[in-house]
């Protein structure tokens, strides 16, 4: 079975306890129906047959168990948590592009998690579509902070995924490889 969320919207403004959205699920490649969260705390709401939304969930119990600081054995996932974790990394995935489009980000050794040295293409009149110019720019900059910074990593001459990985140190450069 494979699951898909579609036409997803985040309402960062509207959200509270949890993510505040709307979108489409689709089951292999079937629109199911419409999903949403109020963003106040409570479960999502789901608008389709609830036998569809049992068998869904029935299917996310087999999958992989989320590594987390708070789980040392995991969590096992059900549909609400696949749903909520598959539209948290959609808006982490949509965050970290806007940033990449704005300016050169930059982490090494010295960031925390989350943490990085930005240069705005606006400020330095670099237009990012451009990508000679951009590739000058990475160059100039790192150059120019070549004693300041410790083992850097340009984040956007990586996916957006990767990108975001790096910037919260799920990966980092070991040898010359990108590893977790």
């Amino acid at each position: 079975m494979k699951l898909e969320m579609k036409n997803v919207k985040v309402y960062d403004s509207m959200s509270e306890e949890t993510i505040c959205f709307e979108g489409n699920l689709y089951k292999d490649g079937v629109k199911v129906g419409r999903v949403e969260n109020s963003g106040k705390g409570g479960c999502h709401r789901y608008e389709f047959n609830f036998s569809v939304e049992k068998e869904m969930d029935e299917y996310c119990k087999t999958l992989p168990k989320i590594q987390s600081e708070w789980f040392p054995e995991g969590l096992e996932q059900d549909l609400e948590l696949w749903i909520s974790t598959t539209v948290g990394e959609w808006d982490d995935h949509k965050w970290m592009q806007k940033q990449l489009n704005k300016q050169i980000m930059i982490v090494d050794d010295t960031c925390d998690i989350g943490q990085s040295m930005n240069w705005s293409f606006k400020k330095h009149n670099v237009q990012s579509k451009d990508s000679n110019m951009m590739k000058k720019f990475v160059s100039q900059v790192l150059i120019a902070n070549r004693k300041t910074t410790k083992n850097p990593i340009v984040l956007n001459l990586h996916t957006v995924s990767e990108a975001y990985q790096i910037l919260m140190k799920k990966y980092r450069y070991k040898g010359g490889v990108l590893v977790a």
